[in-house]
């Protein structure tokens, strides 16, 4: 009644009194007389530098114009000052129930929950709807609630209850050194009885809070909960490691510069660089920082005792350069290039999640050089939002971009303001803004170990470069931080490159413990099979594939428009013998998979051409999940005996040379189950065995042909039972025929087709 009273009152006060301020205004004619003063401040000015008032408006109208464009292109996406304004006030009028209300219901609020976990949405379901990843996706190895002598996986083992105070003594002992006045005189033991209740508070879902923090970033929750408790607002922003950030900003960027002067280094070199200074300095922090144990043997100090200015440039320069040179590593770099090289003459968008503040310089510089020499490549970078121990923060980005010139004047590297609240990514938590940039970027480029452990199943093509120096990177990882490794992974969208943490106890090695499946088991895969090697290969094998791979990269929709889905008489025959898990070897743009499932099987396709897969999924969207970037040579990475069928139609023909095939084939019985069925269709072309042929779209390609008695003894060296062959003249040259050979794996499960 109240609320309908106002309302009227409001309706009839409200114009009356804006009718009077105008007929006021009106009155004293406010526009003529601003206009009146600003003529004469024109006439003073111009009287004295003895310019005419016209061409000083001319230059203030030509300064505002600059100055707009320069703001609408420039690479910063920089605030509006009343968005910031707007922000703040909106921040400021946050409202919480008193904590002591929370804790006697038990219960916490689901805005406080929210604000508490750093999420900056609504909740986890906007990730799922999204599709940035699966109803199972797990963002981290284990939430603290696991935490307990009973858990094997953890070491060293301690209750929950040791744990957190541990972790909030060292927390409260860092902030009552450098920020004093921050606790108001709350003794710290009262601070940590406090922050413990609100861990064991319900929350919304019927667990507590404990449940929804997973151990990679447990150390930046804890602190926004002591900022709630002490400061009311757990976004508040402390700068608890300045000689992480911006106290060392002169120093890295003279190391920059040196490695720049002295090694003139690739821009693959700059790429590994970029990666590697993710050890300097790392001695420095604690191990909360870190969420695990710090290897600090193996990092890059940034001081030493017997140092001048010039001789720590030099020291850490070449500690670094010699890190980034490192054998022991898993390396993507060369798939990475090649996508890049791949997608010229269209917009190619790299998702940027930077890390720590001093690698960020160098990944800069980095992506600076990368724009250079890629015209048509995009970079959308997402620090922090907020400062997060020695995480760059979108302000550090901002300001430190300046200092390279193609980032500072190119419309094509943006930065944004709405990045992670906490040090890590966890997609579930992404803001709209950051989630709609995902959704449309072509890769993901993510630094630091805790972002690859937390965005294991992104459904998105991405790349995870970081040094291994704590115990659980090398946990999942399978490499040492004695021996200086660094990884630079290649995960297409859906995958998991580690599984089996929480078993990681089962395995040891190097007093060790390691999980079920680290990196390294599959090394070759998340190197980008075949791709990683092209740098050891002979000019003749390299060039035999990269024209191969520019031809269907390049001509997918072609080929598809040609071809469509047909698929031949006797192909359809062969492939009517398939039940079961199948997996198509070079499968294109998916005709084979399509068919396949259409007839119940549980199929998938792999294929080197990433245009091809993208082909393959927007024409069939209901088996979008289904097809995955990877090349030939590598169906090692698939586990033995794991499908009932493998088809290689038409692909082999590629192979870079001959002798290739009986390895290629070994591989395919190694991953068929008992009984389970084999298919290959290869060409023979009278007097030629192998040839580049440019007859197709004008693109060259590499070609290798064969007979049947070399397929039939390939066959019995494997001890694989021919079930049929044949060969079929080609329909258009008479001087070619294709051969298909049905084998079938030795074993006590015959394929059910074949009964």
């Amino acid at each position: 009644m109240k609320k309908k009273a106002l309302g009227i009152i409001s309706a009839i006060v409200i114009p009356v009194i804006t009718a009077l301020i105008i007929q006021l205004l009106l009155e004293i004619d406010v526009i003529g007389y601003i206009l009146k003063t600003i003529r004469s401040i024109l006439a003073v000015v111009s009287k004295s530098v003895s310019i005419p008032v016209w061409i000083i408006l001319f230059i203030i109208l030509a300064i505002v114009i600059v100055w707009y464009l320069r703001l609408s292109h420039n690479q910063v996406v920089l605030e509006k000052p009343w968005k910031s304004w707007m922000q703040n006030t909106k921040e400021a009028k946050r409202k919480y129930p008193p904590i002591d209300t929370m804790l006697q219901s038990k219960e916490i609020p689901d805005n406080v929950r929210l604000d508490l976990l750093g999420f900056q949405n609504d909740g986890e379901i906007i990730a799922y709807k999204k599709g940035l990843c699966h109803q199972g996706y797990e963002p981290g190895t284990f939430t603290i609630s696991e935490i307990s002598p009973g858990a094997e996986f953890i070491k060293p083992e301690t209750t929950f209850d040791f744990w957190v105070t541990n972790v909030l003594s060292e927390e409260l002992e860092l902030i009552e050194t450098r920020f004093p006045s921050l606790l108001k005189g709350k003794a710290t033991n009262d601070v940590k009885a406090i922050v413990k209740k609100i861990l064991d508070l319900r929350t919304s879902v019927g667990k507590t809070l404990r449940h929804e923090i997973w151990f990679q970033e447990y150390s930046d929750i804890f602190r926004r909960i002591v900022l709630f408790v002490v400061q009311k607002n757990p976004d508040y922003e402390l700068e608890l490691y300045p000689n992480l950030t911006v106290k060392r900003k002169a120093l890295t960027l003279d190391v920059l510069r040196w490695i720049d002067e002295n090694k003139k280094p690739s821009l693959h070199d700059w790429l590994s660089v970029s990666i590697a200074a993710g050890l300097m300095g790392v001695n420095e922090k604690s191990i909360h920082a870190a969420t695990s144990d710090i290897k600090r043997a193996y990092t890059i100090p940034l001081d030493s005792e017997s140092d001048n200015a010039s001789q720590a440039v030099q020291r850490i320069a070449k500690a670094l350069w010699k890190t980034s040179q490192t054998s022991s590593r898993i390396d993507a770099t060369n798939v990475f290039f090649h996508s890049l090289k791949s997608s010229a003459g269209r917009r190619f968008k790299i998702l940027s999640f930077p890390d720590d503040y001093i690698e960020t310089i160098f990944l800069l510089n980095f992506y600076d050089k990368l724009l250079e020499e890629y015209p048509h490549v995009e970079i959308d970078c997402v620090p922090r939002s907020i400062r997060c121990g020695n995480d760059a923060t979108y302000g550090d980005v901002k300001e430190l971009s300046i200092n390279f010139h193609c980032l500072k004047n190119s419309a094509r590297f943006r930065i944004h303001d709405k990045g992670p609240k906490l040090g890590t990514v966890n997609l579930l938590k992404l803001h709209y803004s950051v989630m709609n940039l995902l959704e449309n970027s072509d890769i993901v480029d993510a630094r630091g170990a805790r972002n690859y452990e937390m965005m294991q199943g992104i459904n998105k093509d991405a790349y995870f470069g970081f040094m291994v120096c704590r115990d659980f990177s090398e946990s999942v990882t399978g490499l040492f931080a004695e021996d200086i490794p660094l990884v630079f992974i290649h995960q297409p969208a859906k995958e998991k490159s580690f599984r089996g943490f929480r078993n990681r106890h089962k395995r040891i090695d190097k007093g060790q413990m390691i999980c079920e499946i680290t990196a390294l088991d599959n090394k070759d895969k998340w190197e980008g099979g075949c791709l990683s090697q092209i740098n050891q290969w002979s000019s003749e094998r390299r060039n035999r594939f990269e024209v191969t791979q520019s031809f269907y990269s390049k001509n997918a929709p072609g080929f598809h428009g040609k071809y469509g889905d047909y698929l031949e008489t006797e192909v359809l025959e062969y492939l009517d013998n398939m039940q079961g898990r199948i997996l198509v070897v070079g499968c294109g743009s998916g005709k084979e998979v399509n068919y396949l499932a259409s007839r119940g099987c549980d199929v998938y396709g792999i294929d080197l051409s990433d245009e091809a897969i993208h082909l393959a999924k927007n024409l069939y969207p209901d088996l979008w999940d289904r097809f995955f970037v990877e090349d030939m040579y590598n169906l090692h990475i698939f586990k033995e005996g794991q499908f009932d069928g493998i088809v290689a139609n038409a692909v082999f023909v590629h192979l870079l040379d001959r002798e290739d095939l009986s390895v290629a084939v070994e591989k395919m019985k190694q991953r068929l189950a008992p009984g389970g069925l084999g298919y290959i269709r290869v060409i023979d072309k009278d007097e030629k065995v192998e040839e580049y042929d440019g007859i197709l779209f004008g693109s060259t390609r590499w070609f290798v042909y064969y007979e049947m008695d070399e397929l039939e003894a390939i066959c019995q060296n494997l001890s694989l039972t021919i079930i049929r062959k044949d060969r079929i003249q080609h329909a258009r040259y008479s001087n070619v025929a294709w051969l298909s050979v049905l084998f079938q794996q030795s074993g006590n499960a015959p394929n059910p087709a074949l009964i």
